[in-house]
């Protein structure tokens, strides 16, 4: 699971000694950097932003989207996250370039996370900011840039990525662990 929000979680559902256990991370906080030359400038101004170093979160979340509108756009008007998605999917120039950032850098993000974890069992986008740009989610270059992870290509390839809409997620998930502990007691 990845979760752009506020901030950016990262967790892993694992099945140890016969039952399914959560595995939190924070892997949120992961060193996090440009691999192509047309990033080169854009995490320079993130950089700068976050004094030198720059996570996965500090352009992954809520507040990364904002950072990334202004590294793109210094001049931006912009102040909050919901402005620049709402903005996408109106198919606002600006916006729109931000949002396709954003989704490149979470496909790469996450196509990370599923190397680190093996998730053959596939890898789920939760989190408001991923729910806000589900339909921009969808997009080949999110895909694309989850499975450039060279060697391991034709691995990825087979791992399948979904969209949580869900509003509350981690609530289903604590029913269900209530039950469980209910049933055994």
């Amino acid at each position: 699971m990845v979760g752009p929000g506020t901030g950016l979680g990262v967790a892993a559902l694992l099945r140890l000694e016969g039952r399914w256990q959560m595995m939190a991370s924070e892997g949120g906080h992961a060193s996090f950097g440009a691999q192509a030359d047309s990033e080169d400038e854009v995490f320079d101004r993130v950089r700068r932003e976050c004094g030198g170093v720059v996570s996965a979160e500090a352009v992954l979340s809520g507040p990364g989207l904002l950072r990334l509108a202004r590294a793109l756009d210094p001049q931006t008007t912009y102040r909050e996250p919901e402005a620049i998605v709402t903005a996408a999917l109106a198919r606002e120039p600006a916006a729109l370039a931000t949002a396709r950032l954003f989704v490149r850098l979470l496909g790469r993000f996450a196509g990370g996370v599923a190397l680190t974890f093996k998730a053959f069992g596939g890898v789920y986008v939760s989190g408001g900011v991923g729910r806000g740009l589900g339909p921009l989610l969808d997009e080949p270059q999110f895909r694309a840039a989850f499975e450039m992870h060279p060697p391991h290509e034709q691995l990825l390839k087979t791992i399948p990525t979904l969209l949580v809409t869900y509003e509350e997620p981690g609530l289903l998930g604590c029913a269900t662990l209530a039950k469980e502990f209910a049933a055994a007691v």
